[in-house]
């Protein structure tokens, strides 16, 4: 598509998809939006063969069972869960370890992924009682062998120390980290 090779293109926006009249199996046209974005601009009408169906979207969430909430005029659909849906719970860690927040450097997403599900962390708050021994017995991977590696008390100090480091923070990063509707880094720094 325009000189470059496209492997997958999505399309999640309900309006959008209701708009151009999509359905579950149609042959679509795909075109580029700027430089990179690959776009779905239309469907091939004539290469349905009567497979197709209606996309459906969910009514509740797949994780924690909340009803989904769209908003008239916004574009996305919500999980109504907050902070009780783990998934929301782990994306919201991980935007406040990541680097333009908190700055926790070494909390990768698996590693918040296993705090969450283990549940030695239900909030934000709770990284900072997390201990040595919590992190160090986290799984780090499966391994070639099949053996259980745990993270170790060398990663598990680093760690720590980059939880420490965090606790004196400007007040914007740490609002930003807080990932406030509407709120961005730049937004932040002016409040």
């Amino acid at each position: 598509v325009g000189g470059a090779t496209v492997s997958s293109a999505t399309l999640h926006n309900q309006d959008e998809i209701k708009r151009l009249g999509i359905k579950v199996g149609d042959t679509v046209i795909v075109r580029r939006a700027g430089d990179v974005i690959p776009q779905v601009s239309g469907v091939v009408v004539e290469r349905r063969n009567g497979t197709e169906r209606d996309v459906e979207f969910p009514k509740v969430c797949p994780v924690c069972g909340s009803l989904i909430e769209k908003v008239e005029g916004e574009a996305v659909a919500r999980c109504t869960g907050g902070l009780v849906c783990s998934a929301q719970l782990t994306q919201a860690i991980i935007h406040f370890v990541s680097r333009d927040a908190m700055d926790l450097e070494g909390f990768g997403d698996r590693i918040v992924e296993q705090l969450v599900a283990t549940k030695k962390i239900s909030t934000v708050a709770d990284l900072y009682s997390l201990t040595e021994d919590d992190l160090a017995t986290l799984i780090l991977d499966g391994g070639d062998d099949k053996k259980v590696r745990f993270l170790g008390h060398v990663v598990a100090k680093k760690l720590i120390a980059a939880i420490d480091k965090s606790r004196v923070m400007p007040l914007n990063r740490f609002i930003y980290a807080l990932g406030i509707r509407e709120v961005g880094a730049s937004t932040a720094r002016t409040l």
